[in-house]
């Protein structure tokens, strides 16, 4: 399995904003191949979300950020990043299996 956590930072004032893009993104996904499950965090402040998506693979994963759903809604998360109001970074990890 493969797990992409993303964090992303933002001002309160495009929270509204920001939570929507996140339950938009939930259909796009659920539409690719490969695609797991996909959780959704919220810090207290409501100033951050972290997100776990799980894949059956990182080649699943990236071909989602390939697709063209997900390219014909990345501007919106775009616009924010470059208005300076969210900051976003993610890590990947493959998931070993340790209790063999």
């Amino acid at each position: 399995m493969f797990i992409v956590v993303t964090r992303s930072t933002f001002s309160p004032d495009v929270e509204a904003e920001v939570l929507a893009l996140a339950i938009k993104s939930v259909p796009i996904a659920k539409r690719q191949p490969g695609f797991i499950d996909m959780i959704v965090h919220i810090n207290h402040a409501r100033t951050q979300l972290m997100t776990y998506w799980k894949w059956d693979n990182g080649e699943a994963h990236e071909a989602c950020m390939a697709s063209d759903d997900w390219q014909a809604f990345m501007p919106s998360w775009d616009e924010l990043i470059s208005d300076g109001k969210l900051r976003f970074d993610f890590d990947s990890y493959e998931m070993l299996n340790v209790s063999s």
